[in-house]
Protein backbone atom coordinates (compact mmCIF):
# COMPACT_ATOMS: atom_id res chain seq x y z
CA UNK A 1 0.00 0.00 0.00
CA UNK A 2 2.81 2.45 1.01
CA UNK A 3 4.41 1.66 -2.66
CA UNK A 4 0.73 2.82 -4.26
CA UNK A 5 0.91 6.09 -1.70
CA UNK A 6 4.21 7.08 -3.63
CA UNK A 7 3.53 5.92 -7.06
CA UNK A 8 0.64 8.32 -7.21
CA UNK A 9 2.34 10.78 -5.28
CA UNK A 10 5.10 9.96 -7.77
CA UNK A 11 2.37 10.99 -10.94
CA UNK A 12 0.93 13.50 -8.87
CA UNK A 13 4.58 15.30 -9.16
CA UNK A 14 4.82 14.27 -12.82
CA UNK A 15 1.50 15.71 -13.60
CA UNK A 16 2.33 18.97 -11.77
CA UNK A 17 6.05 18.94 -13.27
CA UNK A 18 5.05 18.03 -16.53
CA UNK A 19 1.55 19.57 -16.95
CA UNK A 20 0.32 21.85 -14.84
CA UNK A 21 3.77 23.91 -14.30
CA UNK A 22 3.56 24.17 -18.13
CA UNK A 23 0.40 25.53 -17.80
CA UNK A 24 0.42 27.90 -15.72
CA UNK A 25 3.77 29.09 -17.24
CA UNK A 26 1.75 29.64 -20.87
CA UNK A 27 -1.03 31.47 -19.17
CA UNK A 28 1.54 33.55 -17.84
CA UNK A 29 2.80 34.40 -20.98
CA UNK A 30 -0.45 34.74 -22.75
CA UNK A 31 -1.21 37.27 -20.07
CA UNK A 32 1.38 39.11 -20.44
CA UNK A 33 0.81 38.77 -24.18
CA UNK A 34 -2.54 40.33 -24.06
CA UNK A 35 -1.29 43.10 -21.33
CA UNK A 36 1.27 43.47 -24.02
CA UNK A 37 -1.42 43.89 -26.82
CA UNK A 38 -3.80 46.12 -24.72
CA UNK A 39 -1.36 48.85 -23.94
CA UNK A 40 -0.36 48.37 -28.09
CA UNK A 41 -4.38 49.30 -28.55
CA UNK A 42 -4.17 52.11 -26.26
CA UNK A 43 -1.42 53.70 -27.66
CA UNK A 44 -2.93 53.04 -31.08
CA UNK A 45 -6.67 54.70 -30.62
CA UNK A 46 -4.67 57.86 -28.84
CA UNK A 47 -2.70 57.91 -31.67
CA UNK A 48 -5.54 58.39 -33.89
CA UNK A 49 -7.55 60.69 -31.60
CA UNK A 50 -4.12 63.04 -31.74
CA UNK A 51 -4.45 62.26 -35.67
CA UNK A 52 -7.71 63.59 -36.01
CA UNK A 53 -6.41 66.75 -33.33
CA UNK A 54 -3.75 67.32 -35.61
CA UNK A 55 -5.32 67.14 -38.94
CA UNK A 56 -8.31 69.41 -37.45
CA UNK A 57 -5.51 71.92 -36.33
CA UNK A 58 -3.74 72.04 -39.75
CA UNK A 59 -6.73 72.69 -41.62
CA UNK A 60 -7.39 76.13 -38.97
CA UNK A 61 -3.50 76.46 -39.26
CA UNK A 62 -4.06 76.57 -43.25
CA UNK A 63 -7.11 78.59 -42.87
CA UNK A 64 -5.65 81.36 -40.72
CA UNK A 65 -2.77 81.62 -43.22
CA UNK A 66 -5.12 82.11 -46.43
CA UNK A 67 -6.42 84.60 -44.20
CA UNK A 68 -3.65 86.45 -43.66
CA UNK A 69 -2.27 86.02 -47.42
CA UNK A 70 -5.43 87.48 -48.26
CA UNK A 71 -4.43 91.03 -46.31
CA UNK A 72 -1.15 91.43 -48.28
CA UNK A 73 -0.70 93.11 -50.81
CA UNK A 74 -0.56 91.08 -54.60
CA UNK A 75 1.79 93.37 -57.13
CA UNK A 76 3.03 92.76 -60.41
CA UNK A 77 6.84 93.21 -60.10
CA UNK A 78 8.70 94.25 -56.82
CA UNK A 79 10.50 97.07 -58.68
CA UNK A 80 6.90 98.60 -59.28
CA UNK A 81 5.87 97.90 -56.28
CA UNK A 82 8.64 99.72 -54.29
CA UNK A 83 8.05 103.17 -56.17
CA UNK A 84 4.01 103.11 -55.23
CA UNK A 85 4.68 102.08 -51.57
CA UNK A 86 6.88 104.94 -50.76
CA UNK A 87 4.62 107.35 -52.67
CA UNK A 88 1.25 106.09 -50.94
CA UNK A 89 3.56 106.55 -47.75
CA UNK A 90 4.77 110.18 -49.04
CA UNK A 91 0.54 110.91 -49.40
CA UNK A 92 -0.49 109.45 -46.18
CA UNK A 93 2.36 111.53 -44.56
CA UNK A 94 1.26 114.57 -45.96
CA UNK A 95 -1.92 114.50 -45.54
CA UNK A 96 -0.94 114.31 -41.40
CA UNK A 97 1.41 116.97 -41.97
CA UNK A 98 4.58 114.45 -41.10
CA UNK A 99 8.07 115.58 -42.78
CA UNK A 100 9.70 112.44 -44.33
CA UNK A 101 13.29 112.67 -43.74
CA UNK A 102 14.92 109.35 -44.95
CA UNK A 103 13.39 106.62 -46.82
CA UNK A 104 15.65 104.11 -47.60
CA UNK A 105 14.80 100.61 -48.96
CA UNK A 106 17.38 98.62 -47.35
CA UNK A 107 17.12 94.96 -48.67
CA UNK A 108 14.77 92.66 -50.53
CA UNK A 109 14.40 89.22 -50.28
CA UNK A 110 12.10 85.46 -50.99
CA UNK A 111 11.06 84.51 -48.01
CA UNK A 112 10.66 81.07 -49.76
CA UNK A 113 7.35 80.57 -48.51
CA UNK A 114 3.89 81.20 -49.96
CA UNK A 115 5.58 83.52 -52.83
CA UNK A 116 6.58 85.94 -50.25
CA UNK A 117 9.26 88.91 -50.23
CA UNK A 118 10.37 90.82 -47.74
CA UNK A 119 11.41 94.32 -48.05
CA UNK A 120 13.25 96.21 -45.16
CA UNK A 121 13.01 99.94 -44.89
CA UNK A 122 14.87 102.62 -42.74
CA UNK A 123 12.49 105.78 -42.12
CA UNK A 124 12.75 109.07 -40.82
CA UNK A 125 9.76 111.36 -40.09
CA UNK A 126 9.98 114.82 -38.25
CA UNK A 127 6.34 116.05 -36.92
CA UNK A 128 3.75 116.76 -34.11
CA UNK A 129 3.26 114.57 -31.63
CA UNK A 130 -0.34 113.35 -32.25
CA UNK A 131 -0.07 113.47 -35.80
CA UNK A 132 2.93 111.07 -35.84
CA UNK A 133 1.24 108.94 -33.46
CA UNK A 134 -1.77 109.12 -36.32
CA UNK A 135 0.64 108.17 -38.80
CA UNK A 136 1.76 105.04 -36.81
CA UNK A 137 -1.99 103.97 -36.48
CA UNK A 138 -2.32 104.54 -40.24
CA UNK A 139 0.62 102.46 -41.50
CA UNK A 140 -0.72 99.47 -39.14
CA UNK A 141 -4.01 99.56 -40.37
CA UNK A 142 -3.01 100.54 -43.91
CA UNK A 143 -0.38 97.95 -44.59
CA UNK A 144 -1.33 94.78 -43.41
CA UNK A 145 2.05 93.44 -44.04
CA UNK A 146 4.10 96.27 -42.54
CA UNK A 147 5.98 95.20 -39.26
CA UNK A 148 7.98 97.57 -37.34
CA UNK A 149 11.26 96.12 -36.18
CA UNK A 150 12.68 99.34 -34.46
CA UNK A 151 11.74 102.45 -33.21
CA UNK A 152 13.12 105.48 -31.82
CA UNK A 153 12.24 108.87 -30.81
CA UNK A 154 13.57 111.74 -29.78
CA UNK A 155 12.97 115.41 -29.11
CA UNK A 156 14.10 118.42 -27.70
CA UNK A 157 12.81 119.93 -24.14
CA UNK A 158 9.79 117.77 -21.80
CA UNK A 159 7.79 115.89 -24.22
CA UNK A 160 4.35 117.21 -24.80
CA UNK A 161 1.57 117.51 -27.14
CA UNK A 162 3.07 120.47 -29.01
CA UNK A 163 6.31 118.98 -28.95
CA UNK A 164 8.10 118.33 -32.35
CA UNK A 165 9.67 115.08 -32.51
CA UNK A 166 11.89 112.42 -34.59
CA UNK A 167 11.22 109.06 -35.11
CA UNK A 168 13.58 106.20 -36.58
CA UNK A 169 11.71 103.11 -37.68
CA UNK A 170 12.70 100.41 -39.31
CA UNK A 171 10.21 97.99 -40.64
CA UNK A 172 10.09 95.63 -42.55
CA UNK A 173 7.03 94.83 -45.03
CA UNK A 174 6.04 91.79 -46.64
CA UNK A 175 4.01 91.64 -50.30
CA UNK A 176 3.55 88.76 -52.91
CA UNK A 177 4.90 88.83 -56.50
CA UNK A 178 1.92 87.95 -58.44
CA UNK A 179 2.78 84.45 -60.64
Amino acid sequence: MQNKNLIWLLVFLLALRFVVVPWLEWQDEQFLRLQTLAKRLDRSEALLTAKEQVISQAAQADAVADELMQGLAVVPAAADYKISFQQQLQQQLESAQVQLLLFEWNSDRSLNVFDLQRGRINLRLKGMYPNLLKVHAQLEQGFPGIQIRELRAGWSDALRASSEIELQLVVDLDYRVAP
